[in-house]
């Protein structure tokens, strides 16, 4: 005979260490959720696959950077049940600037601090923002420097037909 008070124990342990992690910020980057900060260096772009994804490199000082934060998060709302990740890496090199401007972003995206330049080094950044759009596969597919509102009609038809396009053997 099995013993179900031991698998409710078992269950209960693993649901208070979980919270236990999740508090001490020990939680995989996947799992940050409503504002948690991903450390760059547990940001892994193939754990968003089968998802399109806009990579955004900012900082606090960077006045653009600000601008484009609303027209992201908009962005983020509306698609985000059709596949889209808003995923904002911050390039700032202060915690608390960074987290001076996290109430411009919607929850629901992903913030990389970055404060050593990593990934931005990866992406061979030019200048800021920058933002690289992300096909289901991982394959970057487009790459825009700086933020104006007169393009956010073009950006968005070219972010939305990338969610148009389903991944291999996909839905």
């Amino acid at each position: 005979m099995r013993h179900p008070a031991r698998r409710t124990l078992l269950v209960v342990a693993l649901v208070v260490a979980a919270a236990s992690a999740r508090a001490q910020g020990a939680v995989p980057a996947d799992n940050a959720g409503a504002r948690g900060i991903v450390a760059a260096a547990d940001f892994k772009l193939e754990n968003y696959a089968g998802r399109v994804v806009m990579l955004d490199f900012w900082a606090s000082w960077c006045n653009p950077c600000k601008a484009s934060m609303p027209w992201m998060s908009a962005m983020q709302r509306v698609y985000g049940k059709k596949g889209l990740q808003v995923v904002a890496v911050s390039v700032d090199k202060d915690e608390k600037a960074m987290r001076s401007r996290l109430d411009l972003l919607d929850p629901n995206i992903i913030v990389v601090f970055d404060p050593k330049g990593k990934l931005a080094e990866q992406y061979k950044l030019e200048g800021m923002p920058t933002t690289f759009l992300i096909d289901r596969a991982g394959t970057v597919k487009g790459s825009h420097i700086g933020f104006r509102d007169a393009e956010t009609d073009a950006r968005e038809a070219e972010l939305a037909k990338l969610l148009e396009d389903k991944p291999a053997g996909g839905k």
